[in-house]
């Protein structure tokens, strides 16, 4: 996916989101988008999804793209199994992301049942059951605790190996400890924070593999 000279205005013409924005994604990885609140994180994530246009600049290979928005669109009435299985009929997949994310006890319940959190992982693992090559997450580990958050944080770098995530995030410290390329939006521009490669032996790694390496190419400002 490749991003060029993108910018954003509001249509009044008087506030600038994002400028000349240009970037290559890799096929892989766990990429974070870090800024503080308003800085133009979701804008470029709506982008991206194709939800809106930029004013400036055009995007490429956007055709296979799942976003993960910070709303809650879960089905309240629906249990949690039936809520996942409209996104996929594979059972075995969505069992194992129930047992991933802690929610294997709460399947049975309707998601109004939930908490704010238990909720969100509910949308987390619904956008995980796509088949999408690029999924894109606004704030994933919002509302959660510390310990939640880096369970998801994990997750996806897990998913990561196989296909794009693009997060949107304003914890920086998940972002450093877990992403492979961390940007991050302020003032209008996109600045590469850090960078580092990984090299898998098999797509198929299990999690107690420890034959993954890390190479720093650009240390965390």
């Amino acid at each position: 996916m490749k991003l060029s000279n993108l910018s954003f205005t509001y249509q009044d013409g008087d506030e600038v989101i994002l400028k000349d924005i240009s970037l290559s994604f890799p096929n892989n990885g766990l990429v974070s988008l870090c800024g503080p609140s308003g800085s133009g994180k979701t804008t470029l994530l709506n982008i991206i999804a194709d939800l809106i246009e930029p004013s400036e600049g055009e995007i490429e290979n956007t055709e296979d793209v799942t976003y993960c928005t910070s709303e809650d669109l879960n089905i309240n009435i629906l249990s949690v199994l039936d809520n996942l299985a409209l996104f996929s009929k594979n059972t075995e997949k969505i069992q194992e992301y129930l047992t991933l994310f802690k929610l294997d006890k709460l399947k049975k319940k309707t998601v109004k049942e939930l908490s704010k959190g238990e909720q969100i992982r509910v949308t987390i693992i619904r956008t995980l059951l796509s088949d999408s090559k690029v999924l894109l997450f606004d704030e994933p580990s919002a509302n959660l605790d510390e310990k939640t958050g880096e369970l998801v944080f994990s997750i996806l770098q897990k998913e990561a190996e196989s296909r794009l995530i693009i997060i949107a995030s304003h914890d920086i410290n998940l972002a450093k400890k877990y992403s492979d390329e961390i940007y991050s939006l302020e003032n209008c521009k996109l600045k590469l924070i850090s960078k580092r490669e990984r090299a898998f032996t098999n797509k198929n790694i299990s999690q107690s593999d420890n034959s993954t390496s890390y190479r720093l190419l650009l240390k965390y400002a």
